[in-house]
């Protein structure tokens, strides 16, 4: 079995979305002050780097605790979209998808926002449409590299209500330009903060 962590590392000062806590890190307890141990002071939001979105998200019942487990591990299919325009209903034919796609990670070559210093705002989405069309399918997780499933110059987040409206499961962020289309078995597993609208994940996949 081969593992591939599709997680980006969490750092200091690495770029997060406009208006966003920025990431700090600091020394709480350290051995050479005499301490013993060292214990380390993490400020950051629930929507940094690798992370998964519940409804709370937009306002609506369903914190990320709240979601279920079988919707954040189980078979998943990987789709290579190297185009900066968005992914219509027509594309997912193209993309190979069968008629029932629970779980879709898509891979559209977006940067590691922490190896260019800054966070990417041309990346490919999905139009309302295809997102529409993947309900249809059964679709219970939507995964991609971008920071977000709605363009960067949106204010409506269309997309981000669409699925989360309808108990989908987000995840953004993730590190997957050494994965090939394919399909795997997910783990992504959300730190489990109480009553929160987000939370930074670890996610892995399995290939056979």
């Amino acid at each position: 079995m081969r593992l591939y962590d599709i997680t980006w590392s969490i750092r200091a000062g690495m770029p997060v979305w406009p208006g966003d806590p920025e990431v700090e890190i600091e020394t709480a307890l350290s051995v050479e002050a005499g301490d013993g141990v060292r214990v380390s002071r993490l400020t950051l939001g629930t929507h940094t780097g690798t992370h998964v979105d519940a409804p709370a998200h937009i306002g609506q019942a369903g914190t990320v605790d709240d979601i279920p487990l079988e919707r954040l591990v189980g078979p998943v299919t990987v789709v290579h979209w190297p185009h900066r325009r968005r992914i219509r209903a027509d594309d997912l034919a193209r993309l190979g998808l069968s008629d029932v796609c629970v779980r879709l990670l898509v891979r559209s070559d977006c940067p590691d926002s922490t190896a260019v210093g800054a966070l990417p705002t041309d990346y490919a989405t999905l139009t309302e449409e295809a997102g529409r069309d993947l309900l249809g399918r059964g679709l219970a997780l939507l995964g991609t590299d971008a920071p977000s499933v709605d363009p960067f110059e949106s204010d409506a987040d269309r997309i981000h209500r669409l699925l989360l409206s309808r108990g989908v499961v987000i995840v953004e962020g993730l590190a997957l330009s050494e994965v090939p289309s394919g399909n795997y078995t997910l783990c992504c597993l959300p730190l489990r903060l109480g009553g929160l609208d987000g939370a930074p994940a670890r996610v892995i996949l399995m290939a056979p």
